[in-house]
């Protein structure tokens, strides 16, 4: 291995470690309260339908309850049941509906009360509309995700995970970062009293926490950061070491 190309992967290492510097001073810039501007809500709306003028029912799915147990006590007829499985096969199968997911019936506000939507949460940003009026038909639907910039910080005493743990922050951090950044920094190379801070967005969907979304640079102590050079230059060495065995025995 050349000299040229020794400096070009020192520099690259150098580099690493300047970005994850840069990074710690990083400030949570994305929680910018949005403006005031916007117009006063007309409609209120229901997975992408206005409800001003019915009756919302929410519930969970209940042990050996199927489609039909739950559209007969909202007034749907055998018939009109037996059309939407029918016309439900190509989008959602309704012997798919699970024990404890969320639904929600859309009733018209009057004495009868009859089922105008049915929606059925395939899980937490998915649900399935089965529309019941005239013309019969089922269409899948999203919720909107909204994606809040959060940061954590600590110090580490044991592990990286148990840190996140005892910071009251969601583990599943530990294993995102290992994921993402694998590549610049040595997790195994952590050690007892390193600080670290993560900035990273947290998926929310009507209010409510569903997990991580993308992990931004995490931070690590510079005591980490030494760590990280040297076994990376160590590795240089090795390849190096290797070249010059290599070239030796070809010579001979």
């Amino acid at each position: 291995m050349s000299k040229n190309r020794i400096l070009e992967l020192f520099i690259l290492v150098a580099l690493t470690i300047v970005i994850i510097s840069v990074s710690c001073k990083q400030t949570n810039s994305g929680n910018k309260e949005e403006s005031n501007t916007s117009q006063p809500e007309i409609h209120q709306t229901a997975y992408g339908i206005i409800v001003d003028s019915m009756v919302v029912y929410k519930e969970k799915v209940k042990k050996n309850q199927f489609l039909a147990d739950i559209l007969l006590k909202y007034n749907v007829e055998y018939q009109t049941i037996d059309l939407l499985v029918k016309r439900s096969k190509d989008v959602f199968d309704v012997r798919r509906i699970r024990v404890g997911n969320n639904y929600s019936v859309l009733c018209s506000n009057d004495s009868i009360q009859k089922a105008q939507y049915f929606i059925y949460e395939k899980s937490a940003t998915e649900y399935v509309v089965f529309d019941l009026r005239d013309s019969v038909h089922v269409h899948m639907g999203e919720k909107e995700i909204e994606r809040k910039i959060s940061s954590t910080s600590g110090v580490i005493t044991s592990s990286l995970w148990n840190a996140l743990v005892d910071n009251n922050s969601n583990p599943n951090l530990a294993n995102e970062m290992s994921d993402v950044y694998a590549w610049a920094i040595d997790f195994f190379g952590i050690q007892k009293n390193d600080s670290y801070k993560v900035i990273y967005e947290e998926l929310i969907v009507e209010g409510e926490n569903i997990g991580i979304g993308k992990v931004k640079l995490p931070c690590l102590t510079i005591v980490a950061m030494i760590i990280m050079l040297s076994i990376m230059l160590a590795t240089v060495q090795v390849i190096i070491s290797m070249k010059k065995e290599t070239a030796y025995v070809e010579h001979f």
